[in-house]
């Protein structure tokens, strides 16, 4: 079985910990103790590989998770891709218009397709001044507020001969 040692920041002494690829194999129990640990492990499931415990270097409440560090990057980059050809062009009222519509068009989209973004806001005005602009600087901001995850599900069954069904009128 690969082991790895990793330091904790309570001691210096090395924690020996399976490495994700070990931990697939783990038992369930394993994998348990390894959360309760603060070990990231990965299991295997009839859907595929699930990441157990990932969390980025964050230490801000609500920036922890990794799946909000993915999103975070996922917007950026793919909205940097559809503005960089606005570097370099004249700064016109037409052009800062076209900017905003390119964004407004791809947050849209993905508010549509209920997956990413719940809502969100564009704000050119209070971001920008002349002194910015002379200096050939043009400033977007982007408030987007990302749609929330199920981060544990708690599943309770009453399953026997003897449980009691309730229906309610509707």
């Amino acid at each position: 079985m690969a082991m790895a040692c990793v330091a904790t920041s309570s001691s210096r002494a090395p924690v020996p910990r399976r490495s994700p690829a070990t931990a697939t194999a783990e038992q369930r129990s394993d994998l348990i103790a390894l959360k309760n640990a603060g070990i990231s492990t990965v299991e295997k499931n009839s859907d595929g590989f699930q990441f157990h415990s990932v969390v980025t270097t964050s230490l801000t409440p609500g920036l922890t998770e990794l799946t909000r560090r993915r999103m975070t990057d996922f917007l950026q980059l793919s909205a940097s891709s559809r503005l960089r050809t606005y570097v370099k062009a004249r700064n016109t009222a037409e052009r800062r218009a076209s900017m905003a519509g390119e964004l407004t068009a791809f947050s849209q989209t993905l508010k549509d397709t209920p997956r990413v973004i719940e809502d969100y806001e564009i704000d050119q005005e209070s971001v920008n001044n002349a002194t910015q602009r002379g200096r050939g600087e043009e400033h977007l901001l982007w408030r987007v507020r990302l749609i929330g995850h199920i981060l544990s599900l708690v599943f309770e069954t009453d399953i026997s001969t003897g449980t009691v069904i309730e229906r309610k009128a509707a």
